[in-house]
């Protein structure tokens, strides 16, 4: 009987249909491998959705991850929504450091980018962890600390050039600046 109806005569006939090989069990089927059958039979499922029909973390269902292989069957490998995909950081000054303030996520590391968020200022390549602090009031090496190892002064306005500075018109350097003076107290 190859309609499906029980008799051999051809009344009331019903096709066979077909069905898909689900071998990892994961309720979805192999479109390349099916039989024609009446009825279900075991490891064999109605749809024809697996991707990889021998690994069962692989089907529509899937969780994506970071491994090499389309996880949830949507023909792309390791999207950047991975569960296990890493945060990058952007290193817009390019010295290896980046930014909190600018993410991704990726399984790889995105050009532009790198594993840390240790940069106190991606504009500039000469500051980060490793810069070298310089007088200059600004935090060079990224400590939380402006011109350290410097001895900062106070210098005044000195708009006369008498040496006697202005002292409502200050400013904190390490070195002498043109123009100031060390000695508050011009009248």
């Amino acid at each position: 009987d190859d309609n499906c109806d029980g008799d051999t005569d051809g009344a009331d006939a019903i096709d066979p249909r077909t069905w898909f090989s689900d071998s990892d069990g994961d309720g979805f089927g192999n479109p390349d491998y099916t039989t024609d059958a009446c009825e279900l039979p075991p490891g064999f499922v109605t749809n024809a959705l697996d991707c990889d029909d021998f690994n069962p973390l692989v089907s529509p269902f899937g969780i994506e991850m970071c491994d090499g292989l389309d996880n949830d069957c949507n023909g792309e490998t390791d999207e950047d929504e991975a569960i296990d995909a890493g945060e990058w950081f952007r290193d817009m000054d390019g010295d290896g450091f980046g930014s909190a303030s600018s993410t991704t996520s990726s399984c790889s590391t995105p050009g532009g980018y790198v594993d840390n968020d240790d940069d106190c200022d991606d504009g500039r390549a000469a500051v980060n962890p490793d810069g070298a602090e310089v007088c200059n009031s600004i935090d060079d090496n990224c400590d939380g600390a402006v011109d350290e190892g410097f001895a900062v002064e106070t210098y005044y306005r000195d708009s006369d050039g008498d040496t006697y500075g202005d002292s409502t018109d200050p400013i904190v350097s390490c070195s002498p600046v043109a123009g100031f003076s060390a000695t508050a107290g011009d009248c």
